[in-house]
């Protein structure tokens, strides 16, 4: 009964996330998607040379192998995205019953999958939601391995049988690093987690770790770690040849750091900030400062609460171990990095975005699950309606921004499809051209096009290049409508 009761509120909760991923899951590709789409669109063969796309491939040869069947929006988002978001959630809420408790996965799957960044981007044709899919099933695979359930009963007891869950580990893990080149992140905090939960099975000798004192799960977990870096070796000349071409795009476009990455003092909060009120513009004013005081607020005195619970109790704090671990390692380690290769956007780490569902989770089962240590019932009545006014603050934020993601187009994606077919109404496609002032026409209205209308690139140009614009325009001449 109880399977049956877990299994009809998982179906909900999945039903619920699908629901709200459909409307506007057919509209037009944006810059960004139809670029995507026409680089899937290639041959196989070519699916490799990506050296002007600074992603892994993985993506592309799953968008060029959906192509196969068709090419709707609909379709390619469904395949790339909105199902690997589905299965993110499915995690999260495994996570959350299995190791936690059930209202911690009923909760964070919840939250989950109402928040409107996640489901902007379980719509999005680009390599965020896919990450994020692996990252939550390597950290359901990892616990399972690694972490007794919240019975106190280790998932897989038995060494011979851990094997094929070890498999599952490595292969989630190299898919990982196929998906995003941020995922490194992620296993920096799943490495820290493993450090901080086993180190009384560590020898140290000289700063080395002793590989043949480990036990079996450190053995198991180092050998995993090495096997998808072995995998994922061949990849990484490219990669390279990716950062190259990516730092001279930098020095020859003037701006184009600030288009795709954050300032360091920007990054951290924005980040926090786009993940707690979704895809509305954040700005400094009283509509968004308030509830980030009351969050803020909410948040540090339960934490203090618990903080001071185990201290007096030793209650258990192993969830929020796990939880932390999983966003903030990842999130302070990328941070870093920025100051050499600025790599961080809120979207781009939409794979912590399950982590900070489950430790706020966390952090409310757990201070209404202690109130009966506290003797007051003032005490019991303030940390309940702490616990309670949270939650209230982030449903009403996710249902909010989704609101405003359905109805105000600013929220949405470029329609390209809708400027094409006003075109395509208007001007006859013999007797019209359409010119770009860029090094060819924009990847949309390639995607949108289909070489109906002629296109004419001019190119970047400056002042001193007039003489030979004239010349490069000179087409345009032979056409009514420009």
């Amino acid at each position: 009964m109880k399977q049956r009761r877990r299994n009809r509120q998982l179906f909900f909760i999945l039903l619920l996330a699908l629901g709200l991923r459909i409307p506007l899951l057919s509209g037009s590709f944006w810059l960004d998607e139809a670029a995507q789409a026409l680089e899937s669109s290639r041959p196989l063969w070519q699916q490799f040379d990506i050296i002007p796309d600074f992603q892994p491939p993985l993506i592309h040869l799953l968008t060029h192998f959906a192509l196969y069947v068709s090419s709707q929006e609909w379709w390619l988002r469904l395949i790339s995205a909105l199902i690997p978001g589905l299965i993110t959630i499915w995690a999260v809420y495994k996570i959350g019953h299995r190791f936690f408790s059930k209202r911690t996965g009923n909760l964070a799957s919840l939250l989950l999958a109402t928040n409107s960044f996640h489901v902007f981007y379980s719509q999005e044709l680009r390599p965020y939601s896919l990450p994020a899919m692996w990252a939550s099933l390597s950290w359901l695979c990892l616990l399972n391995l690694t972490c007794k359930n919240k019975n106190e009963k280790q998932v897989i007891s038995h060494k011979a049988k851990s094997w094929p869950h070890w498999l599952g580990y490595i292969l989630l893990t190299t898919a990982g690093l196929y998906s995003s080149y941020l995922y490194p992140f992620l296993i920096v905090s799943q490495l820290t987690y493993i450090l901080l939960t086993q180190k009384k099975n560590l020898q140290k000798k000289f700063l080395f770790f002793k590989f043949k004192s480990m036990n079996h799960t450190l053995k198991s977990f180092f050998t995993s770690l090495v096997v998808a870096t072995f995998l994922f070796a061949p990849w990484i000349p490219t990669f390279f040849k990716q950062l190259k071409a990516g730092q001279a795009l930098r020095q020859t476009i003037p701006g184009w750091e600030e288009v795709v990455s954050l300032t360091q003092v920007k990054a951290l909060p924005l980040t926090v900030g786009k993940f707690v009120f979704g895809i509305s513009n954040l700005e400094l004013n009283h509509f968004y400062l308030i509830p980030t005081g009351l969050l803020t607020l909410l948040l540090l005195g339960l934490s203090g609460y618990l903080f001071y619970q185990f201290k007096k109790d030793k209650i258990k704090i192993k969830p929020i171990i796990i939880t932390t671990t999983w966003f903030v390692v990842p999130l302070i380690t990328s941070w870093l990095v920025s100051f050499l290769v600025p790599v961080v956007r809120p979207k781009r780490l939409l794979f912590l975005l399950p982590a900070l569902y489950l430790l706020i989770a966390t952090l409310i089962d757990l201070s209404l699950n202690h109130l009966n240590q506290l003797k007051q019932d003032k005490q019991k009545s303030l940390v309940k309606l702490s616990a309670i006014t949270l939650l209230i603050i982030l449903f009403a934020l996710n249902l909010f921004s989704l609101s405003q993601y359905y109805l105000k187009p600013k929220f949405q994606r470029e329609n390209w499809q809708s400027l094409y077919s006003e075109i395509q109404t208007r001007f006859p496609e013999k007797q019209t051209i359409a010119i770009f002032s860029f090094s060819q026409p924009f990847a949309p209205w390639r995607w949108y096009n289909q070489e109906h209308f002629p296109s004419l690139a001019t190119g970047y140009n400056n002042i001193e290049q007039v003489p030979q614009l004239t010349s490069t325009l000179k087409p345009i001449f032979d056409y009514d409508f420009v």
